[in-house]
């Protein structure tokens, strides 16, 4: 509910459809009014079967063995940040080109306009962090 409310206030735009599987948080009575009341068609997928979602566990596996290179170039690896290089590797991953989305990046077919990716800087690079003298 709450990517929904972003999606529709962020880029004015509604999800057509969700794909899940059967768990119990997404064949909720609320989920399913929700998803009714916006007009969002709900296709659930058996469960335990993984190859009828080959897409989303492609992307899993994408970004498991992204994460792993990330982790294995870094310069210090601290387990507290897995969850850092997790959202590192999906970041990056939407910033790059798509043959299904005629070669535009996730992040531009989403929001209207190619992102700039001159910000990234290697993951786990050493930095400081600077507090100024408060008054």
């Amino acid at each position: 509910m709450n990517f929904v409310a972003e999606m529709e206030h962020q880029n004015h735009k509604t999800p057509a459809a969700f794909r899940t599987d059967n768990g119990g948080e997404y064949i909720t009575k609320d989920l399913k009014g929700f998803f009714t009341s916006k007009g969002i068609i709900h296709e659930l997928c058996p469960p335990y079967s993984h190859k009828s979602n080959r897409v989303a566990e492609h992307q899993n596996r994408t970004i498991r063995e992204s994460l792993e290179a990330i982790l294995e170039s870094a310069s210090v690896y601290d387990r507290m940040l897995w969850a850092e290089a997790v959202l590192t590797s999906v970041y990056k991953k939407n910033r790059q080109p798509h043959s299904a989305l005629e070669d535009q990046t996730p992040d531009e077919a989403s929001n209207g306009a190619k992102a700039s990716i001159k910000h990234i800087q290697p993951f786990g690079r050493e930095c400081s962090i600077h507090v100024p003298y408060q008054k």
